[in-house]
């Protein structure tokens, strides 16, 4: 299973093609800018050949294919798989083909620039190679507002930098001029991979005045949103004629709602922090079983507990306490 990694960078180049134009353009020197990326299919052949993304380039008509592949560790198997790759969408999209490998490693990077041959005696395919020295380590918020996917993507790459949380403040504080609509979708994404690195960023100056505003993005989206759907059902309720009692109902299913809703968020931030902190591993068994008992007030305890351990037993420990308030746990 993909980890939290691994799947945002793949998003975030999913979600935004033309980042894989930008990652693209030094091997591929004739491709413009704003050269049109198209995703395609990822299964490029009946059998098990599944890349992360495909996507056409250029055009119209497309003029090259890339294959993306998203590395967070040295794989020897993929040095047979990624030629089948390419072979597959040359075969398929009848254009001539890139593997882009986008990795956060330096020493996967180095490994996977490896030529890769068919027959022993001479290179046959030359990934190109994205890793944490051919992406910019950006410490001002200008920077990083020049091209926000560039600069998420940046900043995954450069989790083990040792200015991790400058970098993050820096991306955390381009944040703060978008719509609170455009901006959650970055805060979530650094929320889940960035968990720990942006609570280091919070402490730093000048982002002591920026960060805290920009983390509760989030929630103030969420609360105008909520304001409004208030308003508007207090609205509705007026014109036709609701009874005091209906429209008390309805304030009190959606307090609920948001409860519940602020309890889901907290736990899988939990989750997502885990993750981000020690890996791809998943919350241990016992932990996972009292986040799903425990209520929110628990939940938010347990976010601290996390924080403060380094080693994924001690802070497991942490968390369970936290979780259950040092009693055992309901089976």
């Amino acid at each position: 299973m993909p980890s939290v990694l691994h799947k945002a960078i793949i998003d975030l180049i999913q979600d935004t093609p033309a980042l894989a134009v930008r990652l693209a353009q030094p091997a591929l020197p004739g491709l413009k800018p704003d050269a049109r990326a198209e995703l395609r299919p990822t299964e490029l052949a009946q059998s098990s050949l599944m890349a992360d993304l495909v996507l056409r380039l250029g055009g119209p008509p497309p003029t090259h294919t890339l294959v993306v592949e998203v590395q967070l560790k040295v794989d020897r198997e993929k040095r047979f798989v990624w030629p089948a790759y390419v072979s597959a969408a040359h075969h398929r999209y009848k254009l001539p083909v890139t593997l882009l490998v986008v990795t956060p490693s330096r020493r996967v990077a180095r490994a996977a620039r490896a030529p890769l041959s068919f027959d022993g005696h001479g290179p046959t395919l030359r990934p190109l190679v994205i890793g944490p020295d051919d992406l910019p380590v950006l410490l001002r918020p200008e920077e990083a507002a020049q091209d926000l996917d560039y600069a998420a993507l940046s900043a995954l790459a450069h989790l083990r930098h040792p200015k991790r949380a400058k970098i993050a403040g820096a991306l955390l504080q381009a944040l703060r001029d978008l719509p609170p609509g455009t901006a959650v979708s970055y805060h979530q994404l650094m929320r889940a991979v960035l968990g720990p690195v942006v609570e280091e960023a919070a402490m730093l100056k000048p982002n002591r005045l920026y960060v805290p505003e920009t983390i509760a993005l989030v929630a103030e989206a969420e609360e105008r949103g909520e304001a409004r759907g208030e308003q508007r059902g207090r609205a509705e309720g007026e014109q036709r004629g609701r009874a005091e009692g209906e429209q008390r109902g309805r304030a009190e299913g959606e307090q609920r709602g948001r409860a519940e809703g602020e309890l889901r968020g907290q736990r899988e931030g939990l989750r997502f922090g885990w993750a981000a902190r020690f890996g791809a591993m998943p919350l241990p068994a016992e932990v996972e079983a009292a986040l799903q008992q425990a209520d929110l007030e628990a939940v938010k305890r347990a976010g601290p507990a996390l924080l403060g351990a380094s080693e994924p037993a001690a802070a497991a420990a942490a968390m369970l306490t936290a979780l259950t308030g040092g009693g055992a746990l309901d089976r």
